[in-house]
């Protein structure tokens, strides 16, 4: 396991079996240029997994946090877009996934309010991951 910079690894010429990116993507002005980058290092058959907020939840879209907007966070993801970006990068078998940020309620009417939120407004699920392959 190894920490370090796509360019860094692209002018070394070593190739690798997987990439991961979490909570990287949306802090770059052109993601694509990184999954790119990661593509071409990736081995065929190579696998990339990253993380990233999800603009679908209404806590990531009204945030007031400092570090969840601008000049931080420079990219912002929905699902779709998320998959559209690994595709158009050239990477296949795309998919994508929520990431659950709240555990259920422990009360029947709190579960249904939360169930409801879950189905209806995706409220809670702060992340989204995409995994794909070279």
């Amino acid at each position: 396991m190894r920490t370090a910079r796509i360019e860094d690894v692209l002018r070394s010429g070593e190739r690798h079996d997987v990439v991961t990116a979490f909570e990287v993507l949306e802090h770059l002005a052109s993601p694509s240029s990184l999954l790119l980058g990661a593509r071409e290092i990736l081995r065929d058959g190579g696998e990339i997994f990253c993380t990233v907020p999800n603009w679908e939840c209404d806590e990531v879209r009204t945030t007031g946090r400092h570090d969840w907007v601008p000049p931080v966070h420079l990219s912002f993801f929905t699902s779709a877009a998320l998959s559209a970006l690994f595709t158009r990068t050239g990477f296949r078998r795309v998919a994508v996934g929520t990431i659950w940020a709240v555990a259920p309620p422990r009360s029947v009417l709190e579960a249904a309010r939360w169930l409801r939120r879950r189905v209806l407004t995706r409220s809670g699920a702060l992340g989204l991951w995409v995994h794909a392959f070279r």
